[in-house]
């Protein structure tokens, strides 16, 4: 079996903000000049979502594309989303290496749909945090206590009703493509004054459903690979793990970030296009990072990344 194991990369950058030296004091950057999309999390709850990859299809901004249902090729900044993609996914302003060759696969970040407190989508070039989004960028913000300690765990799981349909007992039945795999979040949120830590623990299932698909990998699959989905559903399928811990401090003058993360998915089947069939590959995905802020005056701020 291949194996990607997407190790820390560690990269140190300064951005000094001096903004009484170019504008007059009085200046200020207002949000109509940021070309953005926000999409909430009250709106990603009512919707039904149950992956992270389904917010786009909340958006009218984002054209996408998806083989399996789990790998989504998007564009974001109104290229055609069969080319490479290399559009940012930023996490509470970390940005995460989720590029496997020539996709991102959003699905692979440590935190489940549940988590989520809203979405901000740059479909324009321009100047974001110090970072530039030629192809679009995603970032990503979880939801945080205010005050206190509470520990959250939810449990999803889906199909549609009455499927396979009126033949389910002939030998003309039609497969159960409308599964929804399940999926499993631990999060414990404590938040003491201008200090927060925020602890999560994720599983989530996928079965592969399309005909197509199950012929390609029949002779790569084994249900014995997976952990949970084999007593459930006899499809091939995806499953993946992950843990992630957050912490944030408020000052007066400063504040940092810091997020580590693990993800991990014992066999992941990434289409190959030179192929045209899927491999499969062990995915796993290590970060460590702090984003730090620390403010002189009102005119003059430094801030660095630490990943």
């Amino acid at each position: 079996m291949d194996k990607i194991d997407i190790t820390m990369s560690f990269i140190f950058s300064i951005l000094l903000i001096f903004p009484g030296l170019i504008f007059a004091n009085d200046f200020q950057v207002h949000d109509d000049f940021i070309e953005r999309e926000v999409i909430t999390g009250s709106r990603i709850k009512n919707s039904g979502l149950f992956r992270i990859s389904d917010i786009f299809l909340l958006t009218n901004k984002v054209r996408v594309n998806t083989i399996d249902g789990f790998t989504w090729s998007a564009s974001i900044n109104g290229l055609p989303s069969f080319q490479k993609q290399s559009w940012i996914v930023l996490l509470n302003g970390h940005r995460l290496g989720l590029n496997t060759f020539s996709n991102v696969n959003i699905n692979m970040l440590p935190i489940n749909i549940t988590q989520i407190d809203s979405v901000e989508i740059i479909t324009v070039p321009q100047i974001y945090n110090g970072i530039f989004t030629d192809y679009g960028l995603i970032n990503i913000h979880t939801k945080s206590k205010s005050q206190g300690t509470v520990l959250t765990f939810s449990q999803s799981a889906g199909n549609e009703t009455g499927d396979p349909g009126p033949y389910a007992y002939t030998k003309y039945k039609s497969p159960n493509v409308e599964i929804v795999g399940s999926g499993t979040s631990f999060v414990l949120d404590a938040n003491n004054n201008n200090n927060s830590i925020i602890l999560g623990m994720n599983y989530e299932g996928h079965t592969l459903t399309d005909w197509a698909m199950e012929k390609r990998v029949q002779n790569i699959y084994s249900r014995s690979d997976d952990w949970i989905i084999p007593e459930l559903y006899p499809n091939p399928s995806i499953e993946k793990t992950s843990i992630f811990l957050n912490l944030k401090r408020t000052g007066i003058r400063n504040n940092y970030n810091i997020l580590t993360s693990y993800t991990h998915s014992n066999k992941y089947f990434l289409f190959f296009q030179p192929m045209g069939r899927e491999i499969p590959i062990e995915y796993i995905i290590k970060y460590v990072g702090i984003n730090y802020y620390y403010t002189f005056s009102e005119k003059m701020e430094i801030a660095y990344r630490l990943h």
